[in-house]
């Protein structure tokens, strides 16, 4: 068979599988313990901003 000659499909981006491994397990947290369970680091902390914390008093 020439399959085994062939390129491999990730030729280009060779961490296309690790990240759609990641992806998978994100969307599995996020099944179980709902959408916010899991943020990347672009989305980290925005919906925060809406309700900052009550400043402490001494």
């Amino acid at each position: 068979s020439n399959d085994d000659k062939a390129d491999p499909p990730d030729l280009v981006d060779i961490q296309s599988r690790k990240r759609a491994l990641a992806e998978g397990a994100m969307d599995t947290l996020r099944d179980k313990f709902g959408r916010k369970a899991v943020e990347t680091g672009y989305t980290f902390g925005k919906g925060r901003a809406a309700n900052p914390p009550e400043p402490l008093e001494d």
